[in-house]
Order: structure tokens, then C-alpha cells, then sequence
């Protein structure tokens, strides 16, 4: 890991208990040090996630490092087991128990007949790679294990795959798919996974009729429950007006059942709104409309359709994370914070779309739009401003609008 004068990506143990502590009825145990999990919490808070009774952290003596001694966890795995009685218990390795190679899977099946809890072992510690592998990990192995059985659908539903709350305004983006869902086909959702959902919940993701997902960790568990479960699926979110449109008219295609005429009515209006964007273009002598973007894969994807639909020039389109498992040759990432730090200060007359700790890196002669995580300044609190959707373009065209006025 290079220098880091501002923050650090989070690693791969990270995205993974941020992910497992969206499921209620759970608890996460983490085999190791009790500082390195107190960090954490303090950042798990700042993201909305829910911890109380929820993070436990066994503690490590120099015999358990030492020696290999695992009996702290199994008493820990009983302990809270008989105090809570969650549904499931999820044993997650510290950078010190993955070190060593503890056995955390083994722990799980000699503990097993003496609690009444599912166990769950994760064993990687925050070497594999950034967060969106632990997420991915997440995804790839721990939900197939954890859906139900094969069973007969309910009528006029879907889930939500790929929520993650590290994404900035999640919640808000959720809600948004909601209610276009609602509005346009009259669907209900069943899961949101990983947001505010459950064990019981995640096993019932089986009786969906459609998985929408909206980020590419959680494509493989997608193409895995159309095989198993027949349960088709479509991958992207809503971004823009246009955008919105056509991500509901292949939903209307997958599912086979026509768009509410209203939707389509109230976006058709709200596309023929803004045909005059792309004039900017030319009429601006100066200096062009022009966007920088830097943020999570997905997020790169819908503002670039968004820069499509207004007409605006992308200077830099970057990845914030790794890109090791997408497979897209016009994605890019940085190499270190300084790179970043050079790049973005150099930057004037832009619409730079970004996380507070790049957008401060930008200079006051750019206007910022924050669309990521980490936050540096205030706080995400409501939970009906989304990026997507109808609501997301209304919210991001005041941007747009703010910034014209800084140009000639």
C-alpha cells in the first residue's frame, strides 16, 4: 500500500463485515484483536450500519498466535449463542488469525452440535484485495449458501442485488427503485441484498420473479440463481432520464408486462425538458461543459450515460477501486493518492463528480458533486435523495444548471 495523506481504500475484511452486518437476526464474531475491530465500528457508524449487539471481537492472547489456540472463539461462538440466540453467527478472520492460517471453518463444524445457530466461516483478513472483493466473496460464496430451497414465485416480485452501504445514498437509491418498480409494473420487492435485510429474508430471494442488480459484485450470484432457480435477471441502475427509460423498458421486455403509461409519459416529458443541454456545446466559447468523474464502478457507468444525455465532455472517467475482476478495457484506475492528488488540481472550469476526499483535492474554479463514500463534510441522513432514477437526475440537473452559470 502506497502513502495515504487523506484515507485509505478499505480492504476486503472490511467490505465483508460491513456486508454480513446488514443482515438482522445475525452476529458477526472477528477472531482477533479487539482494537482493530473498535476502528472499525467507529467507521461502520459513519455509514449507517448497525452494530450494537451485532460486532464482537474475541481478543487475542499470545497463546492463540502462538500456539494456534482457538478455544477464545469457541467460548465466544457459546457465549453468544445462549445470550442472543441469532440465527446466524458468522466467524470472519482479523489480519493477525489469517496470518497464522487459523482454521476457522473447522472451529465451525467441532463447535456446531453445541449451539443452535447457523455458522458461517470467512476466512480472508483483508489480503485479497479491496473492499468490492470482499463484497464479491460475499456474494460468490456466502448467499448460495444461504438461500432456500427451490420453490414456487410470488407474483409481481423481485430483489434488489448489490445494495451495499458504502455506496453513497443507498438507502435513498433502494427507495427510488422502489418506487419506479411500484409505479411501473405494480412489483414488489422481497430482498435488498446487502441493505437492511435478513436471514430469513435472504432465503426467501428465491421466490422472486426477477433479480434487478445494480452492481457487478453481485452478478455471478445473479447468473447462479437463474441457473438453480430460473430466476432471470437484469443488470444495471436507472441514471437519467433516458437512462431510467430504457432500464425499465428491458425490464418490461424480461418480465414480459408493459411500462405504466404515466411513467413513460412523465419521463418522455422530462426528457423533452432538457433536449437543450447539449446545445452548451456550442454556444459556449470558451470554455466547454466538461465532467470529471472518479468513483465505484457503477457509478462510472450511469454518469457516463448521463454525460451522454446532456451532451458534456468527460475528461476523466477513473475507477476508485480495483478493477481486477471487471473485465472493461475503457475503465481505468489510479496507481497511488499522489497521482490522484496531481491529477485532480490541475483541474478548472469542470463538473467534477467524485467522494469528499477528491473533490477537496479539486480547486474552488470546479464545481463538485459528491456521488461517493468517503464523506469528509456533514452527513447522509435522508433517505429520499437518490443518485437514480427520476428523482436522481432532478436532484444532479441543479448541479448542472450551477455550473453553466460558471462558464462563458
Amino acid at each position: 500500500m502506497s502513502l495515504c495523506r487523506y484515507l485509505p481504500t478499505p480492504s476486503d475484511r472490511m467490505g465483508i463485515l460491513w456486508t454480513l452486518l446488514s443482515i438482522d437476526d445475525t452476529v458477526v464474531i472477528e477472531f482477533g484483536p479487539t482494537g482493530t475491530t473498535h476502528f472499525s465500528m467507529g467507521f461502520f457508524g459513519k455509514i449507517g450500519v448497525e452494530q450494537e449487539n451485532r460486532l464482537f471481537a474475541t481478543h487475542m492472547r499470545e497463546d492463540d498466535v502462538i500456539m494456534g489456540y482457538t478455544e477464545t472463539l469457541e467460548d465466544a461462538i457459546i457465549e453468544v449463542d445462549k445470550w442472543i440466540s441469532p440465527k446466524a453467527i458468522f466467524i470472519v478472520a482479523s489480519s493477525v488469525s489469517a496470518i497464522i492460517g487459523t482454521d476457522l471453518k473447522g472451529v465451525c463444524r467441532a463447535i456446531k452440535p453445541k449451539v443452535s445457530a447457523e455458522l458461517y466461516a470467512l476466512e480472508n483478513g483483508g489480503f485479497r484485495g479491496d473492499y468490492t472483493t470482499g463484497i464479491k466473496i460475499a456474494y460468490d460464496t456466502l448467499f448460495k449458501s444461504m438461500l432456500g430451497e427451490k420453490t414456487e414465485k410470488i407474483d409481481n416480485t423481485y430483489n434488489i442485488l448489490g445494495a451495499s452501504l458504502y455506496s453513497y445514498r443507498m438507502r435513498s437509491d433502494i427507495n427510488e427503485i422502489k418506487e419506479l418498480m411500484k409505479n411501473s409494473f405494480n412489483y414488489d420487492v422481497i430482498g435488498t441484498l446487502c441493505v437492511d435485510t435478513s436471514e430469513e429474508v435472504i432465503r426467501n430471494t428465491t421466490k422472486a420473479k426477477l433479480n434487478i442488480v445494480i452492481s457487478f459484485e453481485a452478478l455471478e450470484l445473479a447468473k447462479y440463481m437463474k441457473e438453480v432457480y430460473d430466476i432471470p435477471y437484469i443488470y444495471g441502475a436507472p441514471y437519467g432520464y433516458v437512462g431510467t427509460l430504457e432500464w425499465l423498458k428491458e425490464i418490461s421486455q424480461t418480465i414480459d408486462i408493459s411500462i405504466d403509461n404515466n411513467v413513460t409519459k412523465e419521463l418522455m416529458k422530462r426528457i423533452m425538458n432538457i433536449k437543450h443541454y447539449p446545445m452548451y456545446k456550442r454556444m459556449l466559447k470558451n470554455s466547454k461543459p466538461t465532467m470529471s468523474i472518479y468513483s465505484e464502478y457503477d457509478r462510472l457507468l450511469g454518469f457516463r450515460k448521463i454525460s451522454e444525455e446532456i451532451g458534456f465532455n468527460i475528461d476523466s472517467f477513473i475507477c476508485s477501486h480495483s478493477i481486477k475482476d471487471i473485465d472493461d478495457k475503457d475503465i481505468t484506475t489510479l496507481n497511488s493518492e499522489k497521482e490522484r492528488i496531481e491529477l485532480f488540481k490541475n483541474k478548472n472550469n469542470q463538473l467534477i463528480i467524485a467522494d469528499d476526499v477528491t473533490l477537496r483535492m479539486a480547486n474552488y474554479k470546479n464545481t463538485k458533486f459528491r456521488v461517493s463514500m468517503p464523506i469528509l463534510y456533514g452527513s447522509q441522513i435522508a433517505n429520499h435523495i437518490p443518485l437514480v432514477g427520476i428523482k436522481g437526475m432532478d436532484y444532479f440537473l441543479e448541479y448542472v444548471d450551477q455550473y453553466l452559470q460558471t462558464l462563458n
